[in-house]
């Protein structure tokens, strides 16, 4: 009886549920040092509510407050069964309003029954808060650290409802474009004109018209009334009543060269910079025709400063400065997903040196040929940046406060170095053209009397010149005529043609004809019509026009004698040896008697650094019944002391025909002044 009442209380005692002794669940915890409660509660808790209280009455042995705790001491740690709700991915710390990221100039917000006001960086954006971003502009609404939305220019958007527990936020696309940033877990709803879309990874959403376009490109997408799943990696499009179909998106373009990218500008040594223009190199994907470049100062493209779209290659304008570049593929209207994004560094130098034609081009490498004759200056600005330049096989040099190099003839290399990124400049100064010596032997004034012009000049120049001297103008003669001669020359198109003109003031002091008196008005023209052999030999034609402006007395009364000189002048310069030859006829009009000769001269110049020495021989040989022949020796000096020369000289007729003709001798000093 006793074992089967014993059995029964076992049975009924099983059958009751356990009662075990209430107490509270506690775990320890070894102080650190430098800990206090409120630093181990952080540890241990975090921000649960309540839990500073729950651990002071777990820990009675502390005593008082306030506690003192030892590193190493060991304290209880009660279990909190109660813990807070997990907060989600997409929501805001408690008490942390929705925000404005970056914004762009003219983008605008409306509050509910407020009227536009500007948008600023950081504003809060309360439900219901409209935002419209202009066109080449754009905005950043910061749901979280990792969830963020970007508002491409001509977009108009609403905040419809911020993220409340479990619950996400709700972005009412009206029109344009958005970039959403989803990080995994979280969950971001937009209502589109075409319907609702509920985002769970990175995707565009373009709003167009009734309905709208769906790109994802990491994780997935719910879209429409069906919840249609949409992987990354498709696109839809989203429309009311329709069940969206799937797209395939184009895969993601790659660029041909790692690294960054830096590309020259080029500007003149006083000139602003400009921008450069740059060709993007990516590689296409198979079947693709259309591409998207977009080019912004910022790693998340916020600061859009360029975008191309169209078929490769494509081509952007940017000023000098640092920016993030990327492509999409775009296909049926599609926006893949984009490449990485690559630095591109835009770099401008300043050289009076010239680009060949393939630095014109668009840049993509950056490998320039820079050309310039004598001597080039190459400026490297100062940016700030951390620019490195390097000539030839020289250490390189920070550029980052400014560089310049100063060349001379020859062949170099420049390498300018920055982020990575490496641009080649080749550069080529030619040795300077010489320029070619031309051969002017000194001019020596021409007697009145003397039908011609004796000594001719081959080389234009623009100058102007006086000349005094005095001599003897007939034979057996001592000094009878004393002479100043002003003139000028102005050259043009490369000192090829020129125009002189010379007018002597004399005093004949010879029988009868004594006293001041204004000579003969002489006209030239001078042509090179011809340079070879590096502008050592010159061929050309002489044209000198002499009108009897003089009044003085004639030894033929009433003849006003008008004299045409043409002739054909070849030059030739063979190391410090200048030669000059004149071939021509000279025909005297307007007299009794009309004469002709065939004139000649021959002259040669010797030059030894700023002077030089030169000889002449001038012979006429008469044609014409009553035209006398005759020659004349002539030679002098020249000192040239910058552009202003210094002049000596003296002629004198051979035998009596040539005095006669030429004078007995005439000697004088003169300067002249060549630009």
């Amino acid at each position: 009886m006793r074992n089967l009442i014993l059995g029964g209380l076992l049975a009924l005692g099983l059958l009751l549920p356990a009662r075990r002794p209430a107490r509270a669940e506690v775990r320890t915890t070894t102080v650190r040092p430098g800990e206090d409660c409120a630093a181990i509660v952080r540890r241990v808790y975090g921000t649960t509510p309540g839990a500073m209280a729950r651990f002071h009455s777990a820990n009675p042995q502390l005593g008082g407050l306030p506690h003192v705790l030892r590193p190493g001491e060991v304290v209880n740690i009660p279990v909190l069964h109660r813990q807070a709700p997990r907060q989600p991915a997409w929501a805001l710390p408690r008490g942390e309003p929705l925000r404005l990221g970056h914004v762009g100039p003219g983008v605008r917000t409306q509050g509910m029954g407020e009227g536009w006001t500007e948008a600023l960086p950081d504003q809060v954006l309360p439900r219901g808060t409209r935002i419209q971003v202009p066109a080449d502009t754009g905005a950043e609404i910061k749901l979280t650290e990792q969830m963020r939305v970007q508002l491409l220019g001509g977009t108009t958007l609403v905040v419809a409802a911020l993220p409340h527990g479990e619950r996400p936020a709700l972005l009412e696309l009206i029109e344009g474009t958005l970039l959403a940033s989803v990080p995994r877990g979280a969950t971001l709803l937009v209502h589109t004109p075409g319907g609702a879309i509920r985002l769970h990874g990175d995707a565009r959403i373009e709003a167009l018209g009734t309905e709208a376009r769906l790109s994802v490109y990491q994780r997935s997408a719910h879209a429409g009334a069906a919840k249609v799943v949409v992987p990354a990696g498709f696109g839809v499009l989203v429309r009311r009543g329709e069940r969206p179909q799937l797209v395939p998106l184009p895969a993601a373009p790659t660029w041909t060269e790692g690294g960054a990218q830096l590309v020259l500008s080029r500007a003149s040594l006083d000139a602003p910079v400009g921008p450069a223009r740059i060709l993007l190199p990516f590689a296409t994907v198979a079947g693709i025709s259309r591409y998207r470049a977009e080019l912004a100062l910022d790693h998340r493209f916020n600061h859009r400063r360029a975008v191309a779209e169209g078929a490769p290659p494509l081509f952007v304008s940017l000023a000098p400065g640092s920016y993030h570049a990327r492509i999409s593929a775009i296909e049926a209207g599609f926006i893949g997903p984009p490449s990485h994004p690559r630095q591109v560094e835009v770099l401008a130098l300043r050289t009076d040196a010239e680009p060949v034609p393939s630095a014109n081009a668009p840049q993509g490498p950056a490998e320039w040929k820079l050309v310039r004759t004598g001597s080039t200056t190459i400026i490297v600005p100062a940016s700030g940046r951390p620019v490195r330049a390097a000539l030839g096989d020289t250490a390189p040099r920070d550029c980052a406060a400014g560089c310049t190099f100063h060349l001379g003839p020859g062949t170099y290399r420049l390498t300018l170095q920055l982020s990575g990124a490496k641009a080649v400049v080749e550069v080529e100064v030619k040795p300077a053209e010489t320029p070619q010596p031309a051969v002017e032997p000194p001019e020596m004034s021409v007697p009145l009397w003397t039908p011609g012009f004796p000594l001719r000049a081959l080389h234009p120049r623009t100058r102007v010149w006086a000349l005094f001297s005095l001599g003897a103008s007939r034979p057996g003669q001592h000094l009878d005529v004393y002479r100043l001669d002003l003139g000028g020359e102005i050259a043009w198109a490369g000192r090829r043609f020129s125009v002189d003109m010379a007018l002597p003031v004399i005093y004949q002091d010879a029988g009868s004809s004594r006293g001041l008196a204004v000579g003969d008005l002489g006209v030239g023209l001078r042509a090179v019509a011809l340079r070879t052999w590096s502008g050592h030999l010159a061929l050309g034609p002489l044209l000198r026009l002499q009108v009897p402006t003089g009044t003085f007395e004639r030894e033929t009364p009433g003849s006003r004698p008008v004299v045409l000189d043409p002739a054909l002048a070849g030059t030739a310069w063979v190391g410090p040896l200048g030669l000059l030859l004149t071939q021509g006829p000279t025909a005297v009009v307007n007299l009794p008697t009309a004469q002709l000769r065939w004139s000649m001269s021959y002259a040669a110049e010797v030059r030894w650094g700023r002077v030089s020495m030169g000889a002449a021989v001038d012979a006429a040989i008469g044609i014409l019944a009553g035209s006398s022949s005759g020659a004349s020796l002539g030679g002098g000096a020249r000192v040239r002391l910058w552009r202003l020369r210094l002049i000596g000289f003296a002629r004198g007729g051979l035998g009596e025909g040539g005095e006669r003709l030429f004078g007995r001798y005439l000697v004088g000093l003169g300067a002249e002044w060549v630009r």
